[in-house]
């Protein structure tokens, strides 16, 4: 959009913003097709990435099927068509998790960098990209383990483990600077984190929560029962459906 004002504003076709926002008004399908667009690009490259996971990682065949299993996906088709932040942020992550298998293969800083910074953008995008940050430093832990002198273990996993999350934190910045500087934005960013902590203390008996009035059901649900839940809507028409699904 900022491109596309500034290439009007060159030619003629507004004076200022002012003019801009009035042509959203009066004709807004340009607004709607440059975003349907992105986003309908941004799926298509989600599946790109797929392939690309499953082909360096695992097989050719696998990249190729597992590719097709997410272009099939109902949410993914649906969203796909929505100017909205969902694929978009499904992009990045799924090219942070590509970096951090090539990470977890080579063990090249370049490739825990470039993981960092696509987790970071796809966090930016949308607040959930945050759950990146789990398989990021237990990935980091268990290549020090597994892959790293004994004696240097610690030292190397500490290090690297900063280095991430010092790379996700300057992407999440950069790509989305009012989640830092906005009071509102700091209550967007933290919120899902907060809740988190505390659905996490409530499983354990730490932390007790009392529902408030009107409180959506799931939030009510023991962990059993959510996980059931959650496999109904998954499989449902809506979801997966029971053939992706199976």
């Amino acid at each position: 959009y900022g491109g596309y004002f500034a290439i009007g504003k060159v030619i003629g076709l507004w004076a200022g913003a002012s003019d801009f926002g009035v042509q959203f008004i009066l004709n807004p399908e340009p607004f709607y097709l440059m975003g349907r667009v992105l986003v309908a690009l941004f799926g298509a490259g989600t599946a790109w990435i797929v392939w690309r996971i499953g082909r360096q990682h695992f097989s050719p065949g696998t990249g190729l099927v597992s590719s097709l299993f997410f272009a099939l996906t109902a949410g993914a088709i649906v969203s796909s068509r929505h100017v909205k932040e969902d694929i978009p942020s499904m992009f990045f992550a799924a090219l942070s998790i590509y970096f951090l298998l090539n990470f977890a293969a080579g063990h090249k800083v370049r490739d825990l960098i470039s993981c960092c910074v696509a987790g970071g953008a796809s966090a930016a995008t949308k607040a959930y990209g945050l759950i990146l940050l789990l398989p990021l430093l237990l990935t980091v832990a268990t290549v020090a383990v597994a892959s790293v002198s004994e004696g240097g273990r610690l030292r190397w996993g500490i290090g690297r483990g900063l280095l991430a999350l010092t790379c996700f934190l300057a992407a999440l910045f950069v790509f989305a600077p009012f989640s830092f500087l906005d009071p509102l934005g700091r209550e967007a960013l933290l919120s899902p984190i907060l809740k988190l902590v505390r659905r996490l203390g409530q499983l354990v008996g730490i932390v007790m929560l009392s529902p408030t009035p009107g409180e959506f059901i799931g939030k009510k649900m023991d962990l059993l029962p959510g996980l059931a839940d959650y496999a109904r809507v998954l499989f449902s028409p809506q979801g997966l459906g029971w053939i992706l699904g199976g």
